[in-house]
């Protein structure tokens, strides 16, 4: 059996109550989805329907949809479902298929078996482990998309703010680069021109690219611009030790490097799994210019609570 990349074949449900999962979930991510991405429902039988994603759509936002279209906000029905999508990461390239525990309490992970029968665990906290002692193997689904007649389409909504660039993921990385490079500059003239106020100069640093890092926090829905403002920030905590341990200013002073320059860092550790887990229970990113919404201001409480919480111990373990 041909089975297409990126699709659900679901029992269960009715093909209306389906179309309107299938939107919530296009809706809600509309602004990280490309307008020109094409989802398609096929109603096979009364109760048998494929969903065909776009085949340009990642793991990460496929895992999303499947468990999404199990478990739809304020829609009730009850339906199994098993989708086919090739992984990316860990068995790279092998088809699998997708699928939720029946058996599990937790409403925020997908499964995966490949071709071979190895299974993987994908929770939306970031992390995905092997499961060794599975029962479930590779199965093809009993019903195929030609018995369908017709078929809907849908597509997102273009929003005004969404980068028609095709290469979002270039331009996000493009205004990191900038990001980094203008704070790289300004260290750098500040060890050389400015010995006076070197520190005040560093403090900026560290604080600006914090700040910027929860302002912009569009580019960090982006893999490579996440890794790449890690592994900067990373390189900012150990330079900011380095001048703990070398400088002579005073403990005040000390202090605040302390915090500023280890700050981005422990940031970026709790924003991802806190971002994902986030998108898993609303079905939409958080949006920073909403802290008055319940649920983004709860997003943002927490993430600037860990990180600050996460700081003060440590300053207790190194004093």
């Amino acid at each position: 059996m041909d089975i297409k990349q990126n699709t659900i074949y679901i029992t269960g449900g009715t093909y209306a109550l389906l179309i309107k999962a299938l939107e919530q979930w296009i809706e809600a991510y509309s602004d990280v989805l490309n307008p020109d991405f094409i989802f398609q429902i096929n109603p096979v039988s009364n109760n048998k329907h494929i969903i065909i994603a776009d085949k340009r759509l990642d793991n990460e936002l496929f895992f999303f949809l499947v468990n999404y279209i199990k478990f739809p906000i304020n829609i009730e029905y009850s339906i199994s479902l098993k989708a086919y999508s090739t992984l990316e990461s860990h068995f790279t390239g092998k088809q699998a298929m997708i699928y939720i525990d029946e058996n599990s309490k937790e409403f925020d992970n997908v499964y995966a078996t490949t071709t071979d029968n190895e299974v993987l665990k994908f929770d939306f906290g970031g992390k995905s482990k092997q499961i060794n002692n599975s029962d479930v193997i590779f199965t093809l689904p009993d019903f195929k998309l030609s018995d369908s007649k017709h078929s809907k389409i849908i597509k997102p909504k273009e929003k005004k703010n969404y980068k028609t660039n095709d290469n979002t993921e270039s331009s996000a990385s493009f205004q990191l680069n900038i990001i980094i490079a203008i704070c790289v500059m300004i260290l750098i003239a500040s060890a050389i021109f400015s010995h006076k106020n070197f520190s005040l100069y560093n403090v900026l640093v560290f604080f600006g690219y914090g700040l910027l890092l929860f302002g912009e926090y569009e580019l960090l829905q982006h893999p490579k611009a996440y890794k790449k403002a890690l592994v900067f920030s990373v390189i900012l905590a150990i330079y900011g030790i380095i001048l703990l341990l070398t400088s002579h200013t005073d403990e005040k002073d000390k202090d605040i490097i302390f915090y500023l320059s280890l700050s981005p860092v422990i940031f970026l550790l709790y924003q991802k799994p806190i971002r994902l887990k986030f998108i898993a229970l609303y079905g939409k990113e958080p949006i920073i210019e909403r802290l008055n919404k319940d649920s983004d201001f709860i997003y943002g409480l927490v993430l600037l609570g860990l990180t600050a919480a996460t700081l003060y111990l440590l300053s207790l373990v190194v004093t």
